[in-house]
């Protein structure tokens, strides 16, 4: 079977025409979950920053839940973090709703089974015959609901008296048969479109009420995911608390300072890894050395090189910028570039590198979320990320760092002075 909506990376539009629209998600998730999972079970949904993006959400949510399949709800992820808590969470589906780097018009949703991979055109098949399934029975029914309206109009203006005149049909013996054969057809097609018309609203309303009968359920989560956020703030206070015993004990302090000297060195190893794309940007960004913006808002609380500790004269080498930045605040691309790496990397919790030709590459670090992922084109000032302590020792900054031709550079030498 050819596909009609899946392409290469999901189904993709421009909002408002097909196939983006609410009634096609719906329809879209509802076959969904038929095929993958037909005994109920659950879905995990996220998505980018897109306006439209809740509109659809809240259409996914709508058919995954009439098709009898609880929701989880992550709110804005890249597509890297969906595909991973899909599996994590032991989802039966994923979805994100994006178009990774298309206009801002556009959108899309993408799917992943329960390893977090890419759906294969098999499945893919099978979600788009359950879709035109739908959606020809909805058609199925308007037609039945217009017929159906245009013979009880017929019969009120022939009145009680039709039968008859159909039994005694006229003077002539053939207009008589012809006239019976006729009523005959009339009334047994009329009792056929009539069955299917009741059919297809039994159909229908099996649907709608699953989708009400599954609103218990979401209350249900939502007061277990009102439960779940108390447990990781309860975590994040006693993370915190450990933290701050890290900071007076010596010995774990010593080792926390190990460890982080070898995250450096993987982060160097990993960055020499990887390979610089086929043809290099139109603009040079070694031309603009002094006059790159800033990644984030904030003071510089430790600078590039050497730092040694207050107390314990700990001497911990520091190749880039610690930017003390609010919690949640945006992470913003210092130049035109592609994500050359958009996950989770030891030491360094959530981090994005940019590569902007020429051999200069851009490491953000400690973010709470990634809105970008691997491949992606960003271009100056872009946000990519929000300010947060994943993989921090000290509470929420941003790390960023700045390597040229494979090596680490002062990063305040290359962005433009602050005002005052």
């Amino acid at each position: 079977m050819s596909r009609q909506y899946f392409g290469t990376d999901g189904v993709r539009g421009k909002v408002g025409d097909e196939p983006m629209t609410v009634e096609f998600a719906l329809r879209l998730a509802s076959a969904a979950a038929r095929v993958l999972a037909p005994d109920g079970g659950t879905v995990l949904v996220g998505k980018d920053t897109r306006l439209s993006g809740y509109m659809f959400e809240s259409a996914l949510e709508a058919g995954f839940t009439a098709a009898g399949a609880d929701v989880l709800l992550v709110g804005p992820l890249p597509t890297p973090g969906v595909a991973h808590l899909t599996q994590e969470f032991s989802a039966d589906l994923g979805v994100v709703i994006s178009a990774s780097h298309n206009l801002y018009y556009d959108n899309g949703i993408k799917f992943f089974d329960g390893a977090g991979s890419k759906l294969t055109d098999e499945v893919e098949a099978a979600i788009e015959s359950r879709t035109a399934t739908l959606a020809e029975l909805e058609r199925a029914q308007e037609r039945r609901s217009v017929y159906l309206a245009f013979r009880l109009r017929e019969i009120y203006k022939e009145g009680p008296e039709q039968a008859l005149r159909r039994f005694i049909g006229g003077a002539e013996v053939e207009r008589f048969w012809r006239g019976l054969r006729y009523a005959n057809y009339l009334s047994e097609r009329d009792g056929q479109v009539l069955e299917e018309y009741r059919s297809g609203a039994r159909q229908l309303v099996e649907e709608r009420e699953a989708l009400v009968g599954r609103q218990a359920e979401l209350r249900r989560l939502g007061s277990e995911l009102d439960a779940t956020r108390k447990r990781v703030a309860a975590a994040r206070t006693r993370r915190t608390r450990l933290l701050n015993e890290v900071r007076d004990d010596r010995d774990r302090r010593e080792a926390a300072i190990d460890e982080l000297r070898a995250a450096a060195d993987l982060l160097g190893e990993f960055v020499d890894s990887l390979q610089p794309e086929g043809s290099q940007p139109l603009i040079d960004v070694r031309k603009f050395r002094g006059l790159l913006d800033w990644p984030a808002d904030g003071e510089v609380g430790a600078g590039f090189g050497t730092m040694v500790h207050p107390r314990f004269k700990t001497r911990i080498p520091h190749p880039g910028l610690d930017i003390e930045g609010d919690f949640n605040s945006p992470i913003r691309s210092v130049f035109d570039g592609r994500v050359v790496f958009a996950a989770w990397m030891r030491g360094y919790g959530l981090t994005a590198i940019v590569d902007h030709g020429n051999g200069v590459l851009s490491v953000y670090a400690h973010a709470s979320v990634l809105l970008v992922e691997a491949g992606q084109a960003v271009t100056r000032g872009q946000s990519m990320g929000r300010v947060g302590d994943t993989g921090s020792l000290r509470g929420p900054y941003l790390y960023f760092e700045l390597r040229v031709d494979g090596k680490p550079t002062d990063p305040a030498v290359w962005l433009r002075p602050r005002s005052g």
